[in-house]
């Protein structure tokens, strides 16, 4: 559950990074909080789900990477 974080920080946030979005279920709570919001889900079929979840908005760009301390490739 995600909390509002606006409640505790009171400078404006202009973006919003969530690293393993999974389906986009805390989307429309990202959403109160910016405008501009950047999802990295790295599970291909939970990516496309995410995708197929979100295609109607334009806010969000939607990548299928993971994010770690090394650079390389992972097949799942």
């Amino acid at each position: 559950m995600l909390f509002d974080i606006t409640n505790y920080i009171k400078k404006e946030i202009d973006g919003i990074i969530q690293v393993g979005a999974h389906y986009g279920s805390e989307y429309q709570t990202l959403k109160k909080i910016s405008q501009n919001i950047l999802m990295f889900e790295p599970q291909k079929g939970v990516y496309e789900k995410l995708c197929e979840n979100l295609k109607s908005e334009t806010n969000v760009i939607i990548e299928n990477l993971a994010l770690g301390s090394e650079s390389g490739t992972c097949s799942m």
